[in-house]
């Protein structure tokens, strides 16, 4: 449409009032859409840390870290770390995230090159969840870089050390009375007498007492 020169076109009141309208929400209808999407990404995430949790470390716990963990690495492989999985052992990398059909670990499992476990072929469902794990990412907590080992561990504290003097409950023993008179100076020393007796053969000596100057019968013993 040709205009002379200097002239404009006017637009109706209604049709200024919504363009008005529209450029005063665009900016808020941006922000909501940014707001919907970081929800949607935090939503995500905790999925995905959910299923890790209670499906993945489980079963890398109990399946994988007796011969790929802290203590031991079998074939220079570590599992309970995710930049150990990356990097891999012997074989090379065990890990792909996303790409499960070239990660060796979802091999071995399967039991295609190598044979992990090798004490018995994962259940179905587990191998199934760590594929899918994989193929999702290979999520990992980041606050935990290299996981702790879910598996029962040994008793820290054995029979042995449970029969140690320190760990008996607290008692009120009868004083040992077969002292020698004069040597001992309080209860103590008597249950000290008491154990020297029965661990070896006891001479009487004299014994000087510093402060006073004066000689004390006093023992002492001979293996």
């Amino acid at each position: 449409m040709f205009l002379p020169s200097g002239s404009s076109i006017v637009f109706p009141s209604s049709l200024r009032v919504a363009a008005f309208a529209t450029a005063m929400m665009l900016p808020q209808m941006q922000s909501s859409t940014l707001a919907t999407d970081a929800t949607s990404d935090a939503t995500d995430s905790a999925a995905r840390a959910k299923f890790f949790e209670t499906k993945i470390r489980p079963v890398l716990s109990a399946r994988c870290f007796k011969c790929h963990g802290k203590e031991k690495q079998s074939g220079g492989l570590r599992v309970d770390a995710l930049s150990t999985l990356l990097k891999g052992g012997e074989s090379g990398s065990a890990l792909v995230a996303g790409k499960p059909a070239e990660s060796l670990l979802v091999e071995a499992i399967n039991w295609e090159s190598f044979e992990m476990p090798p004490s018995g072929k994962l259940p179905a469902e587990e191998i199934a969840l760590l594929t899918k794990w994989i193929a999702d990412g290979a999520f990992w907590p980041a606050h935990d870089a290299v996981l702790r080992d879910d598996a029962p561990a040994a008793p820290k504290i054995t029979d042995e050390d449970r029969n140690w003097w320190a760990f008996q409950p607290v008692s009120n023993p009868p004083v040992p009375t077969a002292s020698p008179a004069g040597w001992s100076r309080n209860e103590i020393d008597q249950f000290i007498l008491e154990k020297l007796n029965a661990e070896g053969e006891l001479q009487r000596a004299a014994l000087v007492d510093i402060s006073s100057g004066s000689e004390s019968t006093g023992i002492k013993f001979r293996f």
